[in-house]
């Protein structure tokens, strides 16, 4: 697969995100399982509001807010635009 390039495994939480050290643990739980990639949806104010700046780095598993924000990323009928107040 790949042409000789690694395979990335990746998940999705499903803790509510506006919950940040249950959604970090669980981060944190699929890093030590072998998760290159963490899909964390952001789909409400309260969310947005719920101090997630540096989520990243406390977890070891790269990620950043830009891509979503630029390609206005939407799940659950939510997108970036109705909780992204400024960049």
């Amino acid at each position: 697969m790949g042409g000789g390039a690694p395979v990335s495994v990746q998940s999705m939480t499903n803790t509510k995100t506006e919950d940040v050290e249950s959604t970090v643990a669980q981060i944190l739980r699929l890093e030590a399982a072998g998760c290159d990639i963490v899909r964390v949806a952001v789909p409400t104010m309260e969310a947005a509001e719920a101090g997630l700046t540096g989520m990243e780095f406390a977890s070891g598993i790269p990620g950043t807010i830009g891509g979503g924000v630029t390609m206005n990323a939407g799940a659950y009928d939510g997108e970036m635009s109705q909780v992204v107040v400024r960049v």
